[in-house]
């Protein structure tokens, strides 16, 4: 990847498109910090990430592709509370649930192990949107 430049606005759901081996994936690993940049720099409110980690990350959540980011031996809500933990927050749970109703999931209380392909996807959408990024 060359010269990338991206930018979003305040609560905006942004969607990654591609062909195979485009980068879309070490693009969203390397906003997440699951990747550090061979060269250049990350930038987050015109300041780099290694100055304002604290900030970038506790307003950030991204979803690559369902596998990762949940504990599959808990349920949606201990995760989802779990999550907000990590980035110095509550959980909640009117937004939660509004966010798992407009994906008619209803199974909150369910171990993620036990749960279809389909719903392990919404649950990894949930619980990144149940932390509030910005």
């Amino acid at each position: 990847m060359k010269s990338i430049s991206f930018s979003g606005s305040a609560q905006e759901v942004v969607c990654i498109l591609g062909k195979n081996g485009a980068g879309k994936s070490t693009f969203l690993k390397l906003i997440s910090g699951f990747v550090k940049p061979n060269f250049g720099s990350i930038s987050y409110r015109n300041e780099s990430i290694k100055s304002s980690k604290r900030d970038y990350y506790k307003n950030l959540s991204t979803f690559i592709d369902g596998k990762r980011g949940l504990d599959f031996r808990l349920t949606l809500i201990e995760n989802a509370k779990y999550r907000c933990r990590l980035k110095g927050k509550s959980l909640d749970y009117s937004f939660f649930n509004k966010v798992a109703d407009l994906l008619d999931f209803t199974q909150k209380k369910i171990e993620i192990r036990k749960l279809s392909s389909g719903n392990k996807i919404k649950a990894s959408i949930i619980c990144a949107l149940s932390t509030k990024p910005h």
